[in-house]
């Protein structure tokens, strides 16, 4: 909610991130059709640690990157290289 509103939705989010579905026309075919078939959030944490509330013990969890969010990363960067260099202010 707090990055929609700040004009930076999450991709995938059906509740605060729907205004980027006007914008992904701007998305080429790879980047849309990734974006379409993602089913979710594109949210991703590759590391969290939380202190074990017991012991104190520094518990830490890693997760690589889903496929899905692999390709949806891989077709927003091809995109990106196609547009080139955003031009200087």
């Amino acid at each position: 909610m707090h990055l929609a509103h700040a004009g930076h939705p999450i991709l995938g989010d059906a509740t605060y991130g729907t205004g980027f579905r006007t914008k992904s026309s701007l998305l080429g075919p790879k980047a849309r059709h990734a974006l379409e078939t993602l089913g979710r959030q594109a949210l991703h944490a590759y590391l969290l640690a939380i202190e074990h509330p017991e012991t104190g013990d520094l518990l830490e969890f890693q997760s690589e990157l889903p496929g899905d969010l692999r390709r949806l990363r891989h077709a927003l960067h091809t995109k990106s290289r196609e547009a080139g260099p955003e031009p200087r202010k």
